[in-house]
């Protein structure tokens, strides 16, 4: 499946790079954060530390989408697990 954003929706869209071993919690609040084939290289503590802070970025109902070997077990207080379209989303709470 390939998705692309329409031109309009790419100037409402703010793309940064960030240092995620620092607090995100100035940031945001965002509708939609990609975390993508980052989370593969750290323990878990330190993963469920990112969730928690990418989960402070979003707003109630956000979307976060991660790689594809990537899953969001065990905050299931910040996430909640859907599939749209065939792609795995997590849906802050």
């Amino acid at each position: 499946m390939e998705w692309q954003l329409s031109e309009q929706v790419r100037r409402m869209a703010r793309f940064e790079t960030i240092d995620l071993r620092k607090s995100m919690r100035a940031l945001g609040p965002f509708d939609l954060v990609f975390c993508r084939n980052v989370m593969i290289y750290f323990d878990a503590e330190t993963k469920s530390n990112l969730l928690k802070e990418l989960h402070s970025t979003l707003f109630r109902g956000g979307w976060l989408l991660l790689g594809g070997s990537e899953t969001a077990f065990g905050v299931e207080q910040w996430f909640e697990r859907k599939t749209v379209d065939g792609a795995i989303v997590y849906l802050a709470r």
